[in-house]
C-alpha cells in the first residue's frame, strides 16, 4: 500500500472541541496500525476537522456510516485513509424554497448545472421512488442533493442512508447532504420526550398556581412559562407556521399571524425577561402576581384553539 491521506472528522457537542488535535490524532493514528495499514508512516497528508453536532453542515460524498452516526445526535469520530467526506459550514435560515434555490445557486457557481426538485423522467433509474431536492452535473461528475432543515429531520429520514449506499455503488454519481440550521435548545431537549397531553398541561398550568399560592412566586413562573411554551408550539403545530421552536420566535409568529394582540405580545416579551432571568438563578426585581395570572391565562386560551387572547 503507497502513500495515505488520513481525515478525522471530530463531531463533538458545543462550539468548541474538548480535544485538540495532538491529544486526539496519534492515539487514532497508532490504533490503526495493523488494521487499516501497515504502519502510519504511509499517511502522507492528515487532516482534523472539528464540527458541532448541531452545526449546519454540507456532507459531500456522504456515506450510510457516517449518515446513521450523524442522524443519532451523539458525539463521534469518523476515520478514513483514503477519500473522506468533506465537510463545510452553511449556515442558513429554515428551509424553505428559497433555501434550495441558494443551495443550489452554490452548486451553479462551482460550474454545475442543476435540476432543482427533478421530476421522475430526470433521474437516473437506480434512485427509484427517491426524489432528491436537486440533481447536479459537470462533466462526467454527477451528485445527488438533499437538503434538510436540521439534524433531527436527517435522523428521520430513514431512506437516506440506504440511498447513500446506492449511489455510492454508481461509478460517477455521489450523494450530498446540506444540513442548513442549527438546533435550538428546544428542539435538543425535545429528543426523547412528547408534548403535554390536554391534561398533562392543564396539570402544569395548576401547579404553577399552587406554586404561586404558598409563595414561591419566581418557580410558579418558571413552570407556568412551561405551559405557555406548550400552548404556544401546539398553536404553531396546529397552524403550520415556519420558523424557530425558541420562546421569543414563538410570540413574534403567533403575534404576525394574528393569536395575540399588541398587548398582549408586549407583556409576554416583559414576561420573557423575567423568565430568563428566574432560569439563569438571578432575583428579578419584582415578580408581579398579575403578570403571572396573565401568563397562565394566556397559555389556557391559547391552547383552547382561540385565535387571539386580547380579552384577557
Amino acid at each position: 500500500m503507497g502513500k495515505l491521506k488520513c481525515t478525522i472528522l471530530n463531531f463533538h457537542e458545543g462550539d468548541d472541541a474538548s480535544l485538540d488535535d495532538d491529544n486526539m490524532v496519534k492515539p487514532i493514528r497508532d490504533a490503526l496500525n495493523g488494521l487499516i495499514y501497515e504502519d502510519d508512516s504511509q499517511i502522507s497528508y492528515s487532516e482534523t476537522i472539528h464540527i458541532s453536532i448541531d452545526a449546519p453542515i454540507k456532507i459531500r460524498k456522504a456515506s450510510s456510516i457516517l449518515l446513521a452516526a450523524y442522524g443519532k445526535g451523539e458525539v463521534f469520530l469518523y476515520v478514513g485513509s483514503t477519500m473522506s467526506p468533506i465537510l463545510s459550514n452553511s449556515p442558513s435560515d429554515a428551509m424553505e424554497r428559497d433555501d434550495l434555490s441558494q443551495v443550489a445557486r452554490r452548486y451553479r457557481e462551482e460550474g454545475y448545472e442543476v435540476v432543482l426538485e427533478p421530476r421522475a423522467d430526470q433521474l437516473p433509474s437506480f434512485l427509484g421512488d427517491f426524489r432528491p431536492d436537486l440533481i447536479a452535473t459537470r462533466g462526467g461528475e454527477n451528485i445527488v442533493v438533499e437538503v434538510k432543515a436540521n439534524r433531527i429531520e436527517l435522523s428521520e429520514d430513514r431512506r437516506l442512508a440506504p440511498i447513500a449506499g446506492v449511489v455510492d455503488a454508481q461509478p460517477g454519481w455521489r450523494l450530498d447532504v446540506v444540513v442548513l440550521e442549527r438546533l435550538t435548545e428546544i428542539e435538543k431537549a425535545a429528543q426523547g420526550a412528547t408534548e403535554p397531553s390536554d391534561d398533562q398541561l392543564a396539570q402544569i398550568l395548576r401547579s404553577a398556581e399552587e406554586l404561586a399560592s404558598t409563595g414561591y412566586m419566581p418557580y410558579a413562573y418558571v413552570v407556568a412559562w412551561g405551559g405557555l411554551e406548550a400552548a404556544m408550539r401546539r398553536v404553531r403545530a396546529g397552524a403550520e407556521f415556519d420558523g424557530k421552536a425558541t420562546p421569543d420566535e414563538l410570540i413574534r409568529t403567533l403575534y404576525g399571524n394574528g393569536f395575540l394582540g399588541r398587548e398582549q405580545f408586549d407583556r409576554l416579551m416583559a414576561a420573557y425577561k423575567i423568565r430568563n432571568q428566574v432560569t439563569h438563578g438571578l432575583v428579578p426585581r419584582q415578580v408581579d402576581p398579575d403578570s403571572l395570572r396573565f401568563v397562565i391565562e394566556a397559555a389556557r386560551e391559547l391552547a383552547s384553539g382561540k385565535e387571539a387572547i386580547a380579552s384577557l
